[in-house]
């Protein structure tokens, strides 16, 4: 714990402008079905992102052109979706999030609290019946960049599209819980960011992965 607060003091001093970074989260699910707890890594260079899950799988993400590649590790094997198929998904979720009708702005509570060596300061928001609660902080600077490159990511943003009512001046999301009466309870810990800079090959199917083909569809070309 201790080098980690070295680490993140030594990152609230980065400007994280328009360098690739590497985020790394802790992931929380309490449901009726059970716990899962997993952590992930989100990695960042240009238009490119990887977001790695444990060690057993990894998704690629072309932001502009909108191509998705899976990684299986175990099976070195990986999977190509289309961008159409991404736009589908997204003119779906759009459509979803159109009908949402109870939307309160986030508010300020007043409450603050340190976590993982940064001062948050809470704030709430309730969305159809859901309730929203995250620790923003300002001691991260350039964090701004960084939350416009997530939301970027569409269906793959890390902070699950819950950044929208807020403006990169508020605050970097250190830590969000979303209570929902179906779905139970997510929290999302921000555990580390570092600038960095990546190789192209982070991005790309290793040489030796096999290509395999999407359900209903012909198997894609190594990307």
């Amino acid at each position: 714990m201790k080098k980690l607060l070295v680490a993140l003091t030594l990152v609230s001093t980065l400007t994280l402008s328009h360098a690739g970074f590497e985020m790394v989260q802790q992931i929380e699910q309490k449901g009726a079905s059970g716990e899962v707890k997993m952590e992930t890594t989100t990695r960042a260079e240009g238009d490119m992102m990887r977001v790695d899950v444990g060690t057993d799988m990894s998704t690629l993400i072309n932001t502009k052109s909108k191509d998705i590649v899976t990684l299986m590790h175990k099976q070195k094997a990986f999977m190509k979706v289309p961008a159409s198929f991404v736009e589908q998904a997204e003119k779906m979720a759009a459509e979803q999030e159109a009908k949402q009708k109870n939307v309160a702005a986030p508010k300020a509570t007043g409450a603050t609290q340190t976590i993982n060596g940064y001062s948050c300061v809470e704030y709430t928001q309730n969305v159809d019946g859901n309730k929203m609660t995250y620790w923003l902080t300002k001691d991260l600077k350039g964090a701004g960049t960084i939350l416009d490159q997530a939301k970027a990511m569409g269906g793959f943003d890390p902070f699950k599209g819950s950044m929208k009512g807020f403006s990169s001046a508020e605050g970097f999301p250190v830590r969000i819980e979303i209570e929902s009466p179906q779905m139970g309870k997510m929290t999302i810990t921000t555990v580390s960011i570092k600038e960095g800079k990546y190789a192209a090959s982070d991005f790309q199917a290793p040489s030796d992965y096999k290509a395999l083909q999407m359900p209903g569809g012909a198997a894609p070309s190594q990307p």
